[in-house]
């Protein structure tokens, strides 16, 4: 054989062994190697922008695959936090600049992506108005009860967008004077709080007991307005009258990484009953809780109970349908949301937010 023919026989065999090799990996090119890259790499603060990335295993796009997660570092670059796995949107109100890079699972190996993609969020930093939340003990057999109650009303009148309340109506001389406004969730939340004198109420989810008089309960409201929140609360509803079902999605944002919970409380106002040493009739109870919707007395979890990456927006739904003995035009939907205190059980709430059902309350913004 002469040198031209052994020359092709040389590349025929190099041919078919890079062939070979190339079915046997089942890729080719750059096949197995992961790369991220973004629609966008600058948004700002407060305008609702959004960065959409793209995830590449070879050729294969794993965006929104359960299998992928993407990572990044703070803007201070000393915390790395994580996106749900499958989401491959970011949005932040903390600005700064972040890295991020993703992983994937293929079969029992873990991938992580050849490069990282820098975004800049440029802005103000996005502060939020607090909103208290406040927790009322009473019931219909109660004769101070009604003093609590003017009280807060009065308070409402000075401090209108400051603080919510939820009055839960607990067994209290409760065979002589019975409640039809006890929830099965007030008396939880009784126990909780050690409850054995009313009227009583508790800002915040604390545990300091204020009692019925207006310098306390203006005291209480004036320590909790001076504790900035981190975190901002939105809520949207949907109210449907023919079938009388309701849908809740609490929204919550935070400058700052923390556990946290949120409680989505059903309330009625002017509901007609008999009140004990009422100072007029007929008498009208406001702010009664209805039903909580939450299966822990400090709420159902964000994030899956991890912390939240600050500036990111978490949402959650809960849905209810609502007893046709409900007066739905005096409804209000609350969404108070709590975080973790030291000893990894107890809650507090960092704020809140109120509307109608079927309506929405966005996030009570304050640029610095």
């Amino acid at each position: 054989m002469n040198n031209t023919g052994m020359k092709r026989l040389f590349l025929l065999t190099a041919a078919v062994i890079c062939a070979f090799l190339a079915s046997c990996s089942g890729n080719s090119g750059d096949e197995g190697m992961l790369v991220i890259s973004a629609d966008k790499t600058d948004i700002q603060t407060g305008t609702g922008e959004i960065v959409t990335f793209t995830v590449r295993y070879g050729s294969e796009d794993v965006s929104t695959s359960a299998d992928m997660v993407i990572s990044y570092t703070s803007a201070s670059g000393d915390d790395i936090y994580s996106l749900e796995p499958g989401v491959n949107t970011f949005s932040s109100t903390v600005p700064g600049s972040y890295s991020f890079t993703a992983s994937y699972k293929s079969g029992t190996a873990e991938i992580v992506s050849e490069n990282s993609v820098e975004v800049t969020v440029s802005g103000e930093q996005i502060s939020y108005a607090k909103k208290a939340y406040v927790m009322q003990f009473t019931a219909v057999g109660c004769p101070n009860c009604p003093i609590m109650s003017t009280n807060l009303s009065l308070m409402e009148e000075d401090h209108p967008d400051d603080f919510v309340v939820a009055a839960y109506h607990i067994s209290y001389n409760a065979i002589q004077y019975p409640d039809p406004m006890v929830t099965s969730i007030g008396e939880k939340y009784r126990q909780e709080f050690d409850v054995t004198g009313i009227p009583r109420a508790h800002f915040d989810m604390h545990e300091d007991r204020i009692p019925a008089d207006l310098t306390s309960l203006e005291n209480a409201l004036e320590q909790s307005l001076s504790e900035k929140p981190f975190c901002g609360v939105a809520i949207e509803s949907e109210y449907d009258g023919t079938a009388r079902h309701l849908s809740v999605t609490a929204k919550v944002r935070a400058n700052r990484s923390e556990v946290c919970r949120y409680l989505i409380v059903l309330v009625e106002d002017n509901i007609e009953y008999d009140q004990l040493s009422a100072p007029v009739t007929p008498y009208y109870h406001n702010n009664v809780v209805r039903e909580v919707l939450a299966n822990n007395i400090y709420g159902e979890r964000f994030n899956s109970g991890r912390p939240l990456v600050p500036g990111v927006e978490y949402t959650s739904s809960r849905a209810v349908d609502i007893p046709a003995s409900w007066n739905v035009e005096n409804m209000r939907i609350i969404v108070a949301v709590q975080y973790e205190g030291s000893d990894g059980v107890t809650y507090y709430t960092d704020n809140a937010n109120v509307c109608r059902l079927g309506e929405s309350a966005d996030y009570n913004v304050i640029s610095e």
